[in-house]
């Protein structure tokens, strides 16, 4: 029998922030057990509709604010739906902790990229060059930068890879790390190859490069485009 879930996302009063906001919370409801959680980002009282739970207004906050109660209502969905499928139940409990990732191995991209990093300079002054490791140890820097800065979080599992994660990478390269059109193509192909590790020992079972283009832009290769696949 299917559970009864809801989401209820508010602040909680009380527990101000130094900047005086309080946090964000949801709050899950499934057959009467709630659990709640942290969403880890803070509001000002005066910009959150409690009748809607979301933010008031237009603003670049309110839609910062928005997009993150969007996201995480996508996400808690998603393992809710991927919970039932699996296990036939679904707890308050243990969708939390699904969600939160507690209990739970799971591969994660920095992880991944820092065991390759490891080995890779091992490797540095033998069979391989030290200019191609520091290129992995930039990339795998500006991921961790990303991360936070994108997705309000320090590491992704790389089950949640996909084309929207590789295009979001790229405009930060772009904007924030302010990187020429032939740096961001060098870095995703760095990028790329990290993933293809992941896919090549079926812990990653597709290609979240799929239908990326990468195009650098110097002498003749300005005119020719390349597709990772």
């Amino acid at each position: 029998m299917r559970s009864t879930f809801k989401l209820l996302f508010y602040v909680k009063k009380g527990s101000e922030k130094p900047n005086g906001n309080p946090p964000l919370m949801c709050r899950l409801t499934i057959d009467g057990e709630i659990k709640q959680f942290s969403c880890k980002m803070d509001i000002p009282q005066h910009l959150w509709d409690v009748k809607s739970g979301r933010a008031k207004g237009k603003s670049v906050e309110a839609k910062k604010v928005n997009d993150e109660v969007d996201k995480i209502r996508v996400d808690l969905n998603r393992h809710y739906q991927e919970l039932m499928r699996n296990d036939g139940y679904v707890t308050a409990a243990k969708l939390k902790d699904t969600y939160l990732g507690i209990g739970i191995k799971q591969e994660t991209l920095l992880k991944l990229f820092e065991q390759h990093n490891a080995e890779f300079a091992k490797k540095v002054g033998h069979s391989r060059a030290k200019g191609t490791f520091q290129r992995y140890i930039t990339v795998c820097k500006h991921i961790r930068e990303f991360l936070p800065h994108t997705y309000r979080r320090e590491d992704i599992p790389l089950k949640e890879l996909n084309l929207t994660f590789i295009n979001d990478f790229e405009y930060f390269l772009r904007t924030v790390k302010k990187c020429r059109t032939n740096t961001i193509w060098g870095y995703m192909i760095v990028l790329k190859h990290i993933i293809s590790i992941a896919r090549n020992d079926g812990r990653l079972p597709f290609n979240p490069f799929a239908g990326y283009i990468n195009s650098p832009e110097s002498g003749i290769s300005q005119k020719r485009r390349y597709i990772l696949l």
